[in-house]
């Protein structure tokens, strides 16, 4: 029988911890002045405010948007935090929120907020980071199916309502799109759970 090699040479505390660091800035930010200094507004961006293509990942528009926000984190931990070391995920991390901004940029919106477009990046990473696994394949599936019925029914999501805010389908599929890239170097010869 054929001994399968262990997937997580790494501590998965440090990923579960760096997880935890996003989610309190995230809520911080939320009872705090920042989100007004940190929220993605094309104006300040214009105006030189670079660090918003990145800070507007973490700030919400209200309590219920944070605590969906929130709970896509902790379900991405509990999947994923064997799977991915702590150094890999910050790296994806940042990079996500850059690619997520910059997408933005490219749309009609002048002001954007909230983690998901991260989130649909991380899951979309994670999937095809455990690929060979059952779960692995079933997440990568159901992440692209997610997004692309987003894209089609657009804002007749019931999520719009509760959210009070349009979803912004163009950071999900930024989202997507900037784990892609992410993945093809990072798998090609290299182990991207190690």
């Amino acid at each position: 029988m054929k001994r399968k090699r262990p997937i997580t040479p790494h501590a998965p505390t440090q990923t579960l911890g760096l997880l935890t660091v996003v989610a309190l800035v995230c809520v911080g930010v939320h009872y705090s002045s920042l989100a007004e200094t940190w929220m993605w507004q094309r104006s300040a961006l214009i105006s030189g405010q670079w660090w918003r293509f990145v800070t507007g990942n973490l700030v919400h528009q209200n309590l219920f948007h944070l605590l969906v926000n929130m709970a896509g984190l902790g379900v991405f931990g509990l999947v994923f935090y064997r799977h991915i070391s702590a150094g890999t995920l910050v790296s994806l991390i940042l990079w996500l929120a850059c690619v997520v901004g910059l997408v933005m940029w490219w749309g009609p919106y002048q002001q954007y907020m909230g983690l998901s477009g991260v989130l649909y990046g991380l899951f979309m990473f994670g999937g095809l980071s455990t690929i060979h696994t059952p779960s692995g394949k079933c997440i990568a599936l159901v992440t692209g199916i997610k997004c692309v019925a987003d894209a089609l029914l657009g804002q007749a999501l019931p999520m719009r309502a509760a959210l009070g805010i349009d979803i912004a389908h163009l950071a999900h599929g930024g989202g997507i799109l900037g784990a892609l890239v992410f993945f093809l170097p990072s798998n090609s010869g290299a182990n991207v759970v190690s």
